[in-house]
C-alpha cells in the first residue's frame, strides 16, 4: 500500500512538470494578486550513498588527488574475468610464451594533458571477488586479504590514443593459467568453476602529484600467447579472458575527516552548520547534499488562500571559478531515499560574469511544491543534489553553500484580492 501511494504522489509531480515560473500563464487576470515571497529557508545536509554511487559505474577509477578537506584520496579497482566466449583447442604440443593485460581507456582523465608515467600494479586475490558492488558502510573480505603481485612496474598512459595499454604479467601465474585450458581432463568449462580459481584481481596505480584515469570497466582483459607447433609456420596464438559480465568495482581509500564521521549508514546527516555552512558533493566517495524545505509547512498551515504558481531553487557554490560545472543534477526522494522523480532533473549555472558574487544553481521545483501543498505526506519529501553519471565515479567534487551564502527557494504564489 504504501508503494502504491507513493507511485500516486509521483504521478502528480510528474504531471506538474511542464509548468514553469517563468511567464506569464501564471499570473491569470487581474483579478489576482501576484506575491513573491523570498523568506523560505532550505535545511541543507550532506550524507553518503551506499553503493549506489561507486558499483553502478562503467568505469574503474585509478587515482591519487591530495584535498584540503580529506588530505588524500586513492582509488584502485577490483575485477574478475569470465571465461573466453569462443571456442578454443590447445594442443599438448603447444607453446605458452606469455600473459599480458590490456587495459582500455574510457576518457576520463584528472590533471592529464597527453600522457603520464606512472606506477602500475596489478594482484591476483587469495579470496574471490564476491560480488560486483562496494559499499560504503562495510569492507568485503576480498579487499582485505593477501594479495600475490602479477605486475609492478611504470607504465605510459596516453589520453588521446585509441589504444589499449598492454602490460606483460608474471610468466609462472600466466603458465599456471595456460594449463587451465590446455589440460585434457579436469578442465574448467563453467563460469562460476573459473572464477573460483581465479579469486580476483586488484589494479592500482601511484603517482607523485594528484592524477587520475578511467578504465572501461567490463573491456579489461587478459591475453595468453602461445605458440602452435603443429604447423610448420609455428604461428603464434591468442586467448581472450574479458572482465565483461563478472564482478567489478571501484575502492576509495581515505580517511574520514571528524565533520563526516557520524555517517555510519545511509540515512545519516550532517548539518552544512558542521562543515563550513556548505554540503559536499563527491562523486566517487558517495557523499551528496539533501535539500529540504521544513519551514514550507508553516506557510502551508498558515491557512492563507492562495496558489502556488512558481518555485524557484538557487544554490550557490562555496566559491565561484571556471571550473564550476555548467549543469548538475537532481532525483526527488522521500524520507526513506526512496527516488520518486522518474527522470534526472538539472541546475544550471547562472554565471555572474561581471563581479562573480551572483553565481548560482537554478532549478524550477514547482512541481515538488506543489505537491508539498496538496498533500502533508509528501512534505517529507527532499532533493538529492548529484553531479551526473559521468562523474558519479570520480574524483570531482563541489562544495555547495546553505543559507549563509544565499541559497534559497523563492516562492511565487497568486491570492485573492
Amino acid at each position: 500500500m504504501k508503494y502504491s501511494y507513493l507511485y500516486l504522489i509521483a504521478a502528480l509531480i510528474i504531471s506538474c512538470s511542464e509548468s514553469s515560473i517563468l511567464g506569464d500563464e501564471f499570473i491569470g487576470d487581474d483579478g489576482l494578486d501576484v506575491s513573491y515571497i523570498d523568506t523560505i529557508s532550505l535545511q541543507v545536509n550532506t550524507f553518503q550513498y551506499d553503493s549506489l554511487l561507486t558499483s553502478s559505474s562503467d568505469r574503474i577509477v585509478l587515482g591519487y588527488q591530495t584535498d584540503d578537506f580529506f588530505s588524500e584520496v586513492k582509488s584502485e579497482g577490483y575485477f574478475s574475468l569470465s571465461l573466453p566466449g569462443s571456442l578454443y583447442e590447445i594442443d599438448d604440443t603447444d607453446v605458452f610464451d606469455s600473459l599480458t593485460i590490456l587495459i582500455p581507456q574510457d576518457g576520463y582523465a584528472l590533471n592529464i594533458e597527453d600522457y603520464t608515467e606512472v606506477g602500475l600494479e596489478v594482484s591476483r586475490l587469495s579470496v574471490e571477488l564476491e560480488s560486483d558492488s562496494y559499499y560504503n558502510f562495510s569492507t568485503p573480505a576480498s579487499t582485505t586479504s593477501s594479495k600475490t603481485s602479477l605486475v609492478s612496474q611504470n607504465v605510459k598512459f596516453y589520453i588521446d590514443r585509441d589504444v589499449d595499454v598492454e602490460v606483460r604479467l608474471d610468466d609462472s601465474f600466466g603458465y599456471e593459467l595456460y594449463r587451465q585450458f590446455q589440460e585434457a581432463t579436469d578442465k574448467i568449462e563453467s563460469v562460476s568453476e573459473f572464477r573460483q580459481y581465479l579469486k580476483g584481481f586488484q589494479i592500482s596505480m601511484s603517482a607523485d602529484e594528484t592524477q587520475a584515469l578511467g578504465i572501461i570497466a567490463d573491456s579489461i582483459r587478459f591475453r595468453i600467447y602461445y605458440t602452435n607447433n603443429s604447423t610448420t609456420s609455428n604461428a603464434q596464438n591468442t586467448l581472450d579472458m574479458y572482465s565483461y559480465g563478472a564482478p567489478y568495482y571501484t575502492r576509495y581509500l581515505y580517511e574520514v575527516p571528524e565533520e563526516l564521521s557520524s555517517i555510519t549508514e545511509l540515512g545519516d546527516l550532517v548539518s552544512s552548520s558542521s562543515t563550513g555552512h556548505a554540503s559536499l558533493i563527491y562523486g566517487g566517495l558517495g557523499y551528496a547534499p539533501l535539500i529540504s524545505m521544513p519551514t514550507l509547512e508553516e506557510l502551508f498551515l498558515a491557512g492563507k488562500d492562495y496558489v502556488i504558481s512558481g518555485a524557484l531553487l538557487k544554490i550557490y557554490p562555496t566559491e565561484s571559478s571556471d571550473d564550476l560545472p555548467e549543469t548538475i543534477y537532481a532525483h526527488y526522494v522521500d524520507e526513506e531515499f526512496n527516488v520518486l522523480s522518474s527522470t534526472t532533473m538539472s541546475l544550471g549555472l547562472v554565471l555572474d560574469d561581471d563581479h562573480g558574487r551572483d553565481t548560482y544553481y537554478a532549478m524550477d521545483v514547482s512541481d515538488l511544491v506543489s505537491a508539498m501543498h496538496e498533500d502533508i505526506t509528501a512534505r517529507e519529501y527532499s532533493i538529492v543534489l548529484t553531479l551526473g553519471e559521468e562523474y558519479n565515479n570520480s574524483f570531482s567534487s563541489l562544495w555547495l553553500g546553505d543559507e549563509v551564502y544565499n541559497s534559497e527557494l523563492i516562492l511565487y504564489t497568486i491570492t485573492n484580492e
